[in-house]
C-alpha cells in the first residue's frame, strides 16, 4: 500500500491493514504515524485529549501521544479550543503566572499581563499586592491601585491606609495630604480632627502663621490656630505668650482698665514703641517730676494778706512767695489761726519750696488774680508734646509719668481712692498716691 510499511510488519507488528496505507483514515500514513510520530496507526487520537493525532501533528505541533503538552494542568484540547490559549507554553501570556492558575481564578485572564488594565501586572496583583486583579480600584475608594502603589503608597486594599478617619481618595485628591500618615503635617494634631474639629490645616504646623503651633493653640493655650490675635487686642498671640507673658484670651490680662496692647506697646513693656521723652532734670542735677517740655509758669499776684507759697515753675528761679486767695484742695495759708501757716518773712517750709520739685499741671483747674476767687495752684493748659504730656483721668500728671514714675493709673485720678487725686498726693502734699495711709 505504499504507507512504508512492509506487509510483515502491518500483519505482524502494527496490526494495520497492509493494504491501506492510512488505516485509521486521520490523514497520516501507518508509516509516519509507526515510524516517526510514535502515534497509533489504528487510532485518530492516540493520546485520547480530544485532538486529532492529525491535528495535533499537522495543525498545531503538538505532542499526539500526550494530552497535555505543555504540562501545565490544562489539557490540549481544553487550551486549544476552550480557553484559546498555547498549547505548547505553559504561561501563555508571559506574566508569571501558569495557565491553570490563570483559567482557575476567574478573576485572571490567562491571555493578558494585566486584566483589570489598571498599569500593575496580574502577577504583581496576585503575588506581591494581594489586590483583586480584575479591578482597577481593588478597595474601591476612588484611588486606583496603580495610583495607591506607585503614586501615593497608600494601601489598594484600605479605604483608609493611614486609620486616621480620613479617606484616601479625601486625603490625596481634597486635602493634598499624607494618606499614610495620620498627622501629615507632624504638629501633634491628628489630621481628622484638623479637618473636621478644628478646620486647621493639616499641611501646615501654624495654620494662622502666628508663631505658634497648632498643638499649642488648641491644647495648650485654647487659642485660636486661626487667627494670629485671638482676643483682637492688637498683641498676636505670639508676642502674648511668649514676650509679654499676657493672656491671649483677654483684651485686659490683669484687669486694670488698660488694653493689654497699651500696656505692651505704649506703657513700657516694648521699649521700641515707647516715647523718648524721661523727665528732665533740674540745674542741681536733681530729677524733676515734671517733664522738661512743660513751659514756666507762675500765677499773677493778687492783693491778699494772705500769701501763698506758689513756686516758680521756673527750674532757674529761686523761691517766690506770691500773695493770692487760698486754692481749694491745696496746703494753705489761712488769715489767722489754726493749724495753717501764717505770712513770715522767711521761706516757707512747705515740701513745695523746694525749686526743684514742681506741682504738676491740671489742664481742668486755672489760676486767677481775682482776690475774690479760689483759684487753682496749677496753670489751666498745657502745650501738648507728644503721648508722654497726656493726661487722660485729669490728675495732673501726665501718662509718662504716671506709668514710669509714679506707678499709678493712667486712666484713675485718684489710684488709692483716698479722695486725693494723683498728682496732688504725689507734687504737692509728697504723700504717696498709692497707698491711703
Amino acid at each position: 500500500d505504499g504507507d512504508g510499511l512492509s506487509v510483515y510488519e502491518e500483519v505482524n507488528i502494527y496490526k494495520t491493514n497492509p493494504l491501506r496505507n492510512d488505516t485509521d483514515r486521520d490523514g497520516l500514513l501507518d508509516g509516519e504515524e509507526a515510524i516517526i510520530h510514535r502515534t497509533d496507526p489504528l487510532s485518530t487520537d492516540t493520546d485520547g485529549d480530544g485532538v486529532s493525532d492529525y491535528d495535533e501533528i499537522i495543525v498545531h505541533g503538538t505532542n499526539a501521544t500526550l494530552n497535555d503538552t505543555d504540562g501545565d494542568g490544562v489539557s490540549d484540547y481544553d487550551e486549544l479550543f476552550v480557553h484559546n490559549t498555547s498549547a505548547v507554553n505553559s504561561d501563555s501570556d508571559g506574566d508569571g503566572l501558569s495557565d491553570l492558575e490563570e483559567v482557575l481564578n476567574p478573576k485572571l485572564n490567562p491571555l493578558s499581563t494585566d486584566g483589570d488594565e489598571d498599569g500593575i501586572s496580574d502577577y504583581d496583583e496576585v503575588r506581591t499586592y494581594m489586590t483583586d486583579p480584575d479591578a482597577a480600584d481593588s478597595d474601591l475608594d476612588g484611588v486606583s491601585d496603580y495610583e495607591e502603589i506607585l503614586v501615593f503608597k497608600t494601601d489598594p486594599n484600605s479605604t483608609d491606609s493611614d486609620g486616621d478617619g480620613l479617606k484616601d481618595y479625601d486625603e490625596v485628591f481634597i486635602f493634598q495630604s499624607n494618606g499614610t500618615n495620620a498627622d501629615s503635617d507632624g504638629d501633634g494634631v491628628l489630621d481628622f480632627d484638623e479637618v473636621k474639629n478644628y478646620n486647621t490645616s493639616i499641611n501646615s504646623k501654624d495654620s494662622d502663621g502666628d508663631g505658634l503651633l497648632d498643638y499649642d493653640e488648641i491644647f495648650v493655650y485654647n487659642t485660636s490656630a486661626l487667627l494670629e490675635d485671638t482676643d483682637g487686642d492688637g498683641v498676636s498671640d505670639f508676642l502674648e505668650v511668649t514676650k509679654f507673658s499676657l493672656n491671649p484670651l483677654s483684651e485686659d490680662s490683669d484687669g486694670d482698665g488698660i488694653s493689654d496692647y497699651d500696656e505692651a506697646y505704649f506703657f513700657g513693656e516694648y521699649p521700641s514703641l515707647m516715647p523718648s521723652r524721661t523727665p528732665s532734670e533740674s540745674p542741681s542735677g536733681t530729677p524733676s517730676l515734671f517733664p522738661s517740655y512743660i513751659p514756666s509758669y507762675r500765677p499773677s499776684a493778687a492783693p491778699s494778706s494772705s500769701p501763698s507759697l506758689v513756686p516758680s515753675l521756673d527750674p532757674s528761679s529761686t523761691p517766690t512767695i506770691m500773695p493770692t486767695p487760698r486754692p481749694t484742695r491745696r496746703p494753705t495759708m489761712e488769715p489767722s489761726g489754726g493749724p495753717t501757716h501764717q505770712p513770715s518773712d522767711q521761706p516757707s517750709s512747705h515740701p513745695s519750696s523746694d525749686p526743684s520739685v514742681l506741682p504738676s499741671v491740671q489742664p481742668s483747674r486755672s489760676p486767677t488774680s481775682s482776690p475774690s476767687a479760689t483759684p487753682s495752684l496749677l496753670p489751666s493748659s498745657i502745650p501738648s508734646s507728644g503721648p508722654t504730656n497726656e493726661d487722660p483721668d485729669g490728675d495732673g500728671l501726665s501718662v509718662y509719668e504716671e506709668v514710669n514714675i509714679y506707678k499709678t493709673n493712667p486712666l484713675r485720678n485718684d489710684t488709692d481712692r483716698d479722695g486725693l487725686l494723683d498728682g496732688e498726693e504725689a507734687i504737692i502734699h509728697r504723700t504717696d498716691p498709692l497707698s491711703t495711709d
